[in-house]
Parts: C-alpha cells; sequence; structure tokens
C-alpha cells in the first residue's frame, strides 16, 4: 500500500500537526505501508530535522506563496495531478487553507481516494472566532464539498470525531479515530529545586495563556517559591503582549519564558517540571500534553482539550474550567504539591503511554483505517 501525505507545514514551529505526521509515519513504517509527503518547502533547518528525525523518509518539498492560513503552492498542485494516480490514497492534512484544499480538490476530480485529517478545524472554536464569516464562506466554497466526496474524515480523539460530525452529520462521510503513537524515550525525572509547572506549545491566544498567568500570584500564595516555565514562541506582538502581563502582575521573578524548545532541552524541561499546564480554548488533541503523560507529570487541562478525558478516567491530573481562576489555581496548586499524586502519575502516566500510544499499537490501527478508506 502507498499513501501520499499532503500537508501545509513540515516545520516544527507548526507544532502538533508537524509532530503528529511524524509519528503517523513511523507507525505507516511500522505496518509495512510505503507513505510519501508532500509539502511547502520548510528551509534547510526542518529538512535537516526531518533527516535526523525520520532518516531515509522522503519528503518532495515545494517552492510556497504566502505564509500561515493563507499559503499556497502551485507547483505542488501540479505535482500531485501528474503523480497522485501512483498512491492508494492521499491522506490530506487540515482545512481552511489552499493547499489542503486544492490538493481534495485535485483528488476530487481525478476520482482518487483520499482521507481529511482537519486539524481540530471543524469545532465550533473554529467558526466563532477571529474571521467567523470568511471561514464559513470558506468551507462552504470549497471544504464542505471536498468532505462529502471524500473516503472518510481521520480524527484524533472521539472528543475531536464528535464535535466535528455535528457540523458535517449530514454529508454522510465516514469517521475514523486513530490517535498519533507515542516515540519518544522516556524521561529520566530530575524535579528542579523550585516546583515547576511547565507550559510546553506555541505561544498563541489559542492556549489562553492569559487565564493561567492570571491565575498564577494565587498559586504563589500558596506556593511561593513556584515557578513557571512557558516553552514556546509566536507572532512577536503577541509574545509581547504576554511578557507585559507578567510585568503587570508583578510575576516577573517566577516566570521564565525559554523559546521554541525542542531536542535536548524540551527533554530537559520535561525532566525538570512538576506538574503541566494547557488550557487551551480548544485542542483537537494535545500532543504536549500526551508528551508530559509519557514524562509521568500531573496535568491541569481545560475540557476542551480533548485528550482530558483521558487523563481523568486514568487519574493523571485535573480537567477545570480555565474560566474559574481559584478552581484553576487549586487545581495547579495540587499537581505541584500533591507527592501521591506525582508518584502515581510517575508509574500510571508512561505505562499508559507505552500500551494506548506506541507506535505498534497505532500502526495496527492506522493500516484499518486505511484499508477501510480504499475500499
Amino acid at each position: 500500500m502507498r499513501i501520499l501525505h499532503v500537508i501545509p507545514s513540515v516545520s516544527r514551529t507548526y507544532g502538533g500537526p508537524t509532530q503528529s505526521l511524524l509519528g503517523f509515519l513511523l507507525a505507516a513504517r511500522a505496518a509495512g505501508i510505503e507513505v510519501e509527503v508532500a509539502a511547502p518547502d520548510p528551509g534547510p533547518d526542518e529538512r535537516d530535522w526531518w533527516a535526523k528525525s525520520l532518516p531515509g523518509q522522503h519528503l518532495t518539498l515545494f517552492p510556497s506563496l504566502g505564509a500561515g492560513a493563507f499559503v499556497s503552492s502551485p507547483p505542488l498542485l501540479w505535482w500531485l495531478l501528474r503523480h497522485g494516480e501512483r498512491f492508494d490514497l492521499v491522506h490530506i492534512h487540515a482545512l481552511q487553507n489552499p493547499i489542503s484544499s486544492t490538493a481534495a480538490a485535485a483528488c476530487r476530480i481525478r476520482g482518487w481516494p483520499y482521507l481529511i485529517r482537519p486539524l481540530g478545524m471543524l469545532s465550533e472554536f473554529t467558526f466563532t472566532h477571529r474571521r467567523q464569516l470568511a471561514k464559513k464562506l470558506y468551507f462552504r466554497a470549497f471544504d464542505r464539498g471536498n468532505i462529502a466526496a471524500s473516503s472518510g474524515i481521520h480524527f484524533t480523539t472521539e472528543g475531536e470525531r464528535q464535535e466535528g460530525l455535528r457540523r458535517v452529520h449530514y454529508l454522510g462521510v465516514r469517521a475514523f479515530v486513530v490517535p498519533p503513537p507515542w516515540s519518544g524515550e522516556p524521561t529520566a525525572r530530575a524535579p528542579a529545586a523550585r516546583p515547576e509547572l511547565l507550559f510546553l506549545s506555541r505561544l498563541h491566544p489559542v492556549k489562553n495563556l492569559e487565564a493561567l498567568l492570571r491565575a498564577w500570584p494565587q498559586v504563589l500564595r500558596v506556593v511561593p517559591n513556584a515557578s513557571l516555565v512557558l516553552a514556546g514562541d509566536g507572532d512577536p506582538g503577541y509574545v509581547s503582549s504576554l511578557h507585559a502581563l507578567v510585568r503587570d502582575l508583578g510575576i516577573t521573578g517566577s516566570t521564565r519564558f525559554t523559546g521554541f524548545a525542542t531536542g535536548d532541552q524540551k527533554h530537559a524541561l520535561l525532566a525538570s517540571a512538576r506538574a503541566f499546564a494547557l488550557i487551551s480554548f480548544h485542542e483537537n488533541f494535545g500532543v504536549a500534553a500526551l508528551e508530559a503523560i509519557a514524562a509521568g507529570l500531573p496535568l491541569v487541562l481545560s475540557p476542551t482539550v480533548h485528550i482530558a478525558p483521558l487523563v481523568s478516567a486514568h487519574r493523571l491530573g485535573t480537567a477545570i474550567d480555565p474560566s474559574d481562576s481559584n478552581a484553576l489555581a487549586a487545581a495547579v496548586v495540587t499537581a505541584l504539591t500533591d507527592i501521591a499524586l506525582q508518584g502515581h502519575c510517575a508509574t500510571a502516566g508512561p505505562a499508559l503511554v507505552q500500551s494506548a500510544f506506541s507506535v505498534e499499537t497505532i500502526a495496527a490501527q492506522l493500516l484499518t483505517m486505511y484499508q477501510q478508506a480504499c475500499a
């Protein structure tokens, strides 16, 4: 079986989608599936990272125009039209962008089987925040028809599936749930002297960092030596606004911005942390949360992070409404100070990830999804 993945970005700064793609490629190879990737060229540094992360994996890269949600690549589209028939199925990642939409349209016109992984872009949050009218019009003009003609939609959690199908149930599409695998090395725990709460993701308004920062002074009243580590990067204007909020709240001494973290630096941050927080307004999965579970950390999540039910079911932390600052601060204090909880998470978290999210486990699920989609 040959699968082509089409994605708007393979850069590490794309965050979870890139990390998930890497995991899906590993799982596909473990299942004996031949995989290729077509994407805009991310530059030499990112190409080197891919070569080290997944040796032997072929990426077909193209020049692109624009950035972010507006990126397009006519050369990628022309290549797909010429070579798409070589593949049994095209796995398209994301909605609401020209690369994904034109790739799906090309498959639709040629009659090739294709799957769409929406990356949470069928959520209510997507259509009710920023450029609402433009998103709805784009969906009606492009994505709705592409979804209806697809071989199915690939969701990564049951929560994302339920939320997504509320918007497209009338299209009669098949819905698959296959999470990304975890393929990292075990984290050797070495907590810092100060109780550290780690945030590890993009610095973006959807992450709701303002709520976490505003709750932090209440955490310090109970745990005065606590430290908040914000590991990630984002739009310079937005990052500057977060720094300004830290100064206004008087928490400069207990808050540290590390910038974008990867490789050894990311492992070191996970190893030194006591707990992890991700209180986003919306996450279709939460790859960073899975990394924290694998590292044995207690988690504080918002219910709209769709891996939260798994965390609650296995008592690996708390899912809390972040709009309640008192409750959020209390959940953080518990995660930082509850020794019994920390001990449970240190053993149960890695064991859960090894059993439910191993490359071998996801490989079997991925193969089944592809076989059913191709049929």
